[in-house]
Order: structure tokens, then sequence, then C-alpha cells
């Protein structure tokens, strides 16, 4: 297996398992992700709830308490700066559910209690076997949920600690052989 959930990338755990001869078939454009060849990629992954729940619990609740535990030491600085590793997959284009897209989009109106209330709807969602019936990404989908949250909170930081400079980056894919 080339991706186990708790192995991760550049930018966390990715919440799936795939064979290495896989993931040299998958391809990362809009259409295979949420279009028309997203059903032939996601048989190619195995994604559990246990592995989306790890998943967030690293990349969106992780970023969240460390940072959260560092603001006050952060705020004592003349030049405090945080940047959050993110990911392309976080980008809103690959959320076919335009509700969230617009809930997530929506600078001047997010909090972190809507994206708390998205995340822990998007585990209930995958273990219930929603996931197709609600619109969510279905490749992929806890990574990209969590990155998609990462970069709503960060959002959400910058705007409540104006005097930090707080950024989301997205440095692009490389294998860290991990």
């Amino acid at each position: 297996m080339i991706r186990k959930p708790q192995q991760g990338n550049n930018a966390g755990i990715t919440g799936t398992e795939i064979k290495e001869d896989d993931w040299k078939k998958l391809r990362f454009g809009v259409e295979d992700i949420i279009g028309v060849n997203a059903a032939s990629q996601r048989k190619l992954l195995k994604q559990t709830y246990e592995m989306s729940d790890s998943c967030l619990r690293t990349n969106y609740y992780g970023i969240k308490h460390l940072t959260e535990a560092l603001i006050p030491i952060l705020e004592q600085s003349n030049s405090a700066r945080i940047v959050n590793v993110s990911s392309s997959f976080g980008k809103l284009k690959f959320f076919p559910n335009e509700k969230t897209k617009k809930m997530l989009g929506d600078v001047d109106g997010l909090t972190e209690e809507k994206v708390e209330e998205l995340v822990e709807e998007f585990l209930e969602d995958f273990k219930n076997d929603l996931l197709e019936t609600k619109r969510w990404p279905t490749l992929f989908s806890a990574y990209t949920v969590s990155k998609a949250a990462q970069n709503a909170y960060t959002r959400i930081l910058a705007k409540k600690y104006p005097k930090i400079a707080i950024n989301a980056v997205c440095p692009g894919f490389y294998l860290l052989g991990l």
C-alpha cells in the first residue's frame, strides 16, 4: 500500500489506502474527482469511517487545537506568523454541493461553529453511507473536507487576529517516503 491512514503526505493524512499499482492509475482533474470519471477512480481507493475520522482529527482538529494553544504566545510577538500547510484538494471546486461551497466561501459569514458543524455532518454522513446522496466529495473525501475546513479556519483566524500574519499554502504534491 502506498497510502495508509497513519501515513501522511506534505499536507497531512489522506484518510485512504491505495495499492501502489492503482496509485499510478489515478488522475486528479476536476472531472476525475467530482465529475464523470469519479466513480471509476473511487474503486481504486479504500476509505473507512475510522480513516476519515483519523484524517479529520489530524488535518483539521490537530491544527485547530495546536493553534489555540499557541495563540497566547504568538500574540506577544511583534512579528507572529501562522502558516498552515493545505492542499489543492481543499479547493471549493471539488465540492459538488452548492450549499456547502457557498457556506465555505462566505468569508464574512464563516464561523468556527459553522465549520465544526460541517465536519461533524460529513462524518455522520460518511458513517451512514450518505456521501453521494448528500453530495460530498467522494474521492479522497475526508482529505478534501479536512483541507477545506482547515482553509476556512485559517480565514476565520486571520480575521480574528489581524496582528498575526495567518496564511494557508498549497505546496503541491510530492511523496514523503515516510
